[in-house]
């Protein structure tokens, strides 16, 4: 980023800087190098999303070729295929945790089909 014009801007004052240029260059390396971003991914302007979005797909060189096999949602009664929490619209306060593997339940009800979707906050 030192060759861009807002390197160093947050040192001249509220009006003219833009705080968040470090958190892209941080989360993707944070997603290509494996680190654990725990301890920085609550910052303001930290793109914590598009992280668990990047690693939910994979590194360049491992993404993904169709559609099924961005595995952000699975359906209720198909296997979990990642460890860490999962919630779906189909019922409130739905969130869980479950492990790779894992069938997904259904939750029954009006709403029709449970999907379960990853969700972004991975902490409890």
């Amino acid at each position: 980023s030192r060759r861009e014009p807002y390197y160093r801007s947050h040192t001249q004052g509220r009006e003219h800087s833009y705080l968040g240029y470090w958190s892209f260059e941080a989360a993707a390396v944070s997603i290509v190098l494996g680190i654990d971003d725990s301890s920085y991914r609550d910052k303001d302007f930290y793109p914590r999303d598009l992280a668990d979005f990047a690693r939910c797909i994979g590194v360049a060189g491992q993404m993904p070729t169709t559609a099924t096999e961005l595995r952000l949602r699975c359906e209720a009664g198909r296997p979990c295929p990642r460890d860490g929490f999962w919630f779906t619209p189909a019922k409130a306060n739905s969130r869980r945790h479950f492990n790779a593997g894992e069938v997904m339940p259904d939750v029954g009800g009006d709403y029709g089909a449970t999907i379960w979707q990853w969700d972004s906050q991975q902490k409890n």
